[in-house]
């Protein structure tokens, strides 16, 4: 279903020269795996981190201690600071892609969240590309496609237009 918006992204990654690497927790490695099947990934795929856990969010990412105590670990900028510590591990890469959110009660102990509430954040060379939360309605499987849907669209809006497009809605 979302495989053809994926691979032309990854056309547009091949043909702008850059890579990308993701950062998961709503997702579990799914954005990873749907842009490793591909052909050709190595060419600008540079690899993805799952950390759906807050401990390992802090482990992995390095999630400042001020964040921490003034928002929860299910928000904008929490999932700006995944990227950017995703940035830190995988430095090869040009663009960072964050996901985070809450797929059904409990989930990425993302309390105070509802249901369906998905963050998503890009760099590119550290700059912010685009930063959303969205709200998605649907199954836990629904809200991942929704959620890989809409960062390979976002992707491919920028690479081809080289600017991304501000007033999109969910």
């Amino acid at each position: 279903m979302h495989f053809t918006i994926i691979n032309l992204c990854a056309k547009l990654l091949i043909n702008n020269k850059l890579t990308i690497a993701f950062a998961e927790s709503i997702t579990a490695g799914r954005l990873t795996y749907d842009f490793s099947t591909i052909d050709n990934s190595a060419a600008f795929l540079k690899g993805g981190i799952v950390c759906f856990s807050n401990e390992t969010k802090d482990q992995l990412l390095k999630i400042p201690a001020e964040l921490k105590k003034k928002v929860n670990y299910s928000s904008l900028e929490a999932t700006e600071d995944m990227a950017r510590g995703l940035a830190r591990i995988i430095p090869t890469a040009n663009i960072h892609v964050g996901v985070n959110g809450s797929n059904l009660p409990g989930d990425s102990e993302g309390i105070g969240n509802q249901t369906g509430t998905v963050y998503i954040c890009a760099l590119l060379n550290s700059e912010i590309l685009f930063s959303r939360e969205f709200k998605f309605d649907g199954t836990k499987e629904d809200i991942i496609n929704q959620t890989i849907i809409h960062v390979a669209y976002f992707l491919r809006h920028y690479l081809e237009n080289k600017q991304i497009q501000l007033n999109y809605t969910a």
